[in-house]
Order: structure tokens, then sequence, then C-alpha cells
């Protein structure tokens, strides 16, 4: 009995790699033109003299894809397209924590009980509060874990205990234009699960949690370099040997 022989049309599946391809530039190039606005002028000025270069080398492409091995060239020529929007956006921080905050957080103040933190946590089901002062600058952030902590090391009921006897004493933030690249290294060298955002002031703008992060990079086409960075980050805050108590606490 002979085996049915299979032919393979190498030039669809080249055809296929470079639509691929050509699908995952345009992916980059929406998220440069998305957030253009917040480039300086020098950064506008490259990112369009690079953009319209783009339409004049696809263009180019597009003439030649009749010719003997042109898809093998224009994907590769893609993928370099690609890499080219890739490190204008990571250079110039295009990957902001803006992109993926939220800016609806529920917080606390330190002279709230933990009684009413928890029923925050519980109606907007949240693990996590920032503390706040009377300016609305970030304190600490009091996690589920704190009041549990707390309500039984003081045996108190919840109710009787401050947010300031349990909250963090210590706290790691970062600005609304630091790269995701950098959240994420912070999360990671401090075994951090969320980090509040906050302005110059230090007044709180929004949250940025792990989750949030995956959610946005499960946006980004497949092989983007940010999507690397996930699996070492979450490896890092789980990872129960590293880091004093005290750090760990903090997430």
């Amino acid at each position: 009995m002979h085996a049915q022989s299979q032919i393979y049309d190498f030039g669809a599946i080249n055809r296929g790699a470079v639509e691929s391809a050509r699908e995952e530039l345009e992916s980059v190039r929406a998220i440069a033109r998305e957030h253009q606005l917040e480039f300086s002028l020098e950064t506008m000025h490259s990112w369009l003299e690079l953009d319209h270069s783009i339409e004049d080398r696809l263009d180019d492409l597009d003439g030649r894809m009749s010719e003997e091995t042109a898809e093998d060239v224009a994907l590769a020529r893609i993928r370099e397209l690609t890499r080219e929007v890739e490190r204008l956006m990571e250079r110039h921080s295009c990957y902001p924590a803006s992109a993926v905050m939220r800016t609806d957080v529920s917080v606390c103040s330190p002279n709230d009980t933990l009684e009413q933190a928890a029923r925050l946590m519980w109606d907007h089901d949240c693990g996590a509060l920032p503390v706040l002062d009377d300016r609305g600058a970030v304190l600490a952030m009091l996690t589920d874990r704190d009041i549990c902590m707390a309500t039984f090391t003081q045996a108190r009921p919840p109710g009787e205990c401050s947010v300031a006897s349990a909250m963090s004493r210590a706290c790691c933030t970062c600005a609304p234009d630091d790269s995701i690249q950098r959240v994420l290294e912070i999360m990671a060298s401090h075994q951090l699960r969320r980090l509040p955002v906050v302005d110059s002031l230090g007044k709180l703008v929004g949250i940025v949690s792990i989750a949030d992060v995956a959610r946005y990079m499960n946006g980004l086409a497949p092989g983007h370099h940010l999507r690397e960075l996930l699996a070492p980050t979450l490896a890092a805050i789980t990872d129960n040997n590293r880091g004093p108590a005290s750090m760990r606490h903090m997430s």
C-alpha cells in the first residue's frame, strides 16, 4: 500500500507568512498612531518620516511580488519594518503605564477603619486599596491580607482597627509616562501585583495591576517583544523564596 504523496505549495505558504507579517506591522503602527500625541516634537518627526517611508517601501515590495524569491525578500523586509517601529516606540517609551492603568480606583484614608476598607474591597471586587492623605497623595497600599493579619495580631474586630495600623510602611509607585517595561521591572523587583500611578506631586492618577498588563499584551501581535516580559515578571512576583517578608507583604 503506497502512501499518498503530498504536494506543498511553498509559494502559498510564503504568501501566508507575508500577510501575517503585514498584519503584525499594521498592529504595531496602529499602537504608535494611538500614542503619537504623547510624542515629543523630535519623536513625532521621526515617527512621521518612518511611517511615510513604510508606505513607500510596502508599495515597492508589492511591485516586486511577481519576481522569483520575492516573497522571502518581502517577509524579511516587512519584519525589519516592524522592528524599526518597535525600536522607535521602545526608545521613546511609547508603551506608557497610562495605556494600561485604570482610573476608576477605590481608595481609603489612614483614619478609616479596616471594616470600611474591607467593605470597599467587597463592593468593588478588589484586593487592595491605595491609602491617600488629605491632598490625594499616595501613602501606602492596603491589601486584604493586611486586614486579616492586623485583626489577628491586634486581637480586635476590624471596626476597631484603623487603616494606619495595618497598611504597609512603604509604597512603590510609577509615573503615567513610565514604560510598561519599567512597570514590570518594578513589579518583579519588589514582588508587587499592583502599582499606583502618580503625578509629579505624588497624587494618585490610576493603578496598574499585573492582570491589566496581561490583558493589554494579549492585544499585541504574536511575537511582540513586550510579550516576552510577562512570564519572568510573574515568576519573580510569585517566588516565595525571594526577598524579605516585609517586601512580600507589600504585594
